[in-house]
């Protein structure tokens, strides 16, 4: 679907792509993580699915468009994938860490946290 033969749709082409590739990497991560990790990853990862899809949609109805002499649907696309997929890499799936699995307990199983907590600098984990 993302074949297309208007140039002017390359570069969200190439975006989209690597938001495919950077996808299959996520999917890959969640596979050999443990369950906590992928759960806290799980909506992220649909919200991924989502758009990826969304934008090999529009860039092939785009393109379609493009072919007929109207190059909006070219601008919806490349506003989509501007919003929505030049973003963080995998959107932080891949990173390795979270803030919310560093302090697991305390936020999902109410945990008591000591207040000293507070007071430590946030671990730099890459979400």
């Amino acid at each position: 679907m993302l074949a297309v033969d208007h140039s002017a749709l390359a570069g969200v082409v190439v975006d989209v792509k690597a938001s495919f590739e950077e996808l299959q990497t996520a999917l890959g991560a969640l596979a050999t993580e443990d369950v906590e990790y992928a759960q806290y990853h799980a909506k992220e990862l649909t919200n991924l699915i989502y758009d990826v899809t969304t934008a090999v949609l529009l860039v092939s109805r785009a393109d379609d468009e493009l072919a007929d002499g109207n190059a909006r649907l070219a601008l919806v696309a490349e506003a989509f994938v501007a919003e929505h997929l030049r973003i963080e890499p995998a959107r932080g799936i891949t990173s390795g860490g979270t803030f919310c699995a560093q302090h697991f307990d305390a936020l999902a199983r109410y945990a008591a946290v000591d207040p000293s907590v507070l007071d430590e600098p946030p671990a730099q984990t890459g979400d």
